[in-house]
């Protein structure tokens, strides 16, 4: 049976590292195949175990690399820009969006301008914005877990600021590599639950094809991560 949907604010305690979205388990280099060894495998379960990135910033150079994916990205600041952490672009149905990542929530809502009670409240090391969907009047922001099972809470807003739906993105017991998401509506009504999300090789990215090279060759690391059962994948960029 489905676990009972809780909102961060309502178990606002501090954040294991290993209840984060952001901790990867351990430093590794660049994914390239979907089964090197222990290291790799280590490297794909960064995103789907938790841990830390330190503190570490990207280059301006690095950021550079990027330029011409995302038009809401390329607009960002010189200090916007300094502030991040990673960088999550997002292939969904052919459309491509860019979730800016940092550990300030003042950076965060630099760039969102006001930012939701839910976020506000949410005791967590990391702060994500879908930064296309700002302009689309359907904003996405994401936080840390609120509990051990839990890697990551996504939250979705109308162009009125009202909430929409959430997410639980929980860690599956049975594979490292693969996270499973409960979805609920603002009321706490289950809309979905288990969907599956997984941690693999270059394969699964559907977006542009040469984005991953172009980030590698700036010196980023980059994991690929797609979903199950939609035509949604993902491209996670950090420092190296």
């Amino acid at each position: 049976a489905p676990r009972p949907a809780r909102l961060p604010h309502l178990k606002p305690t501090t954040i294991n590292p290993k209840g984060s979205r952001y901790e990867r388990g351990t430093t590794g280099g660049q994914v390239s195949t979907p089964d090197l060894g222990r290291k790799s495998r280590q490297l794909y379960s960064r995103r789907l175990g938790g841990c830390r990135l330190g503190g570490e910033k990207m280059q301006f150079l690095e950021i550079d690399a990027l330029t011409g994916y995302s038009a809401a990205l390329d607009a960002l600041i010189e200090g916007q820009r300094a502030a991040l952490v990673e960088i999550v672009f997002c292939n969904r149905l052919g459309s491509l969006s860019a979730t800016a990542v940092f550990e300030d929530i003042e950076a965060l809502r630099e760039i969102a301008g006001q930012v939701p009670a839910e976020i506000e409240r949410a005791v967590s090391k990391r702060y994500g914005v879908d930064l296309e969907s700002l302009a689309e009047g359907r904003a996405r922001f994401y936080v840390d877990g609120d509990d051990s099972e839990t890697v990551l809470l996504g939250f979705t807003y109308s162009a009125v600021g009202q909430l929409k739906e959430w997410k639980r993105y929980r860690r599956d017991p049975d594979c490292k590599l693969r996270l499973l998401i409960d979805r609920f509506d603002a009321a706490d009504v289950a809309i979905s639950i288990g969907e599956v999300e997984h941690a693999g090789g270059p394969d699964l990215w559907k977006g542009p094809r040469d984005l991953p090279n172009k980030a590698k060759q700036a010196g980023l690391q980059v994991i690929f991560l797609a979903k199950d059962a939609k035509d949604q994948c993902y491209l996670r960029v950090l420092p190296s």
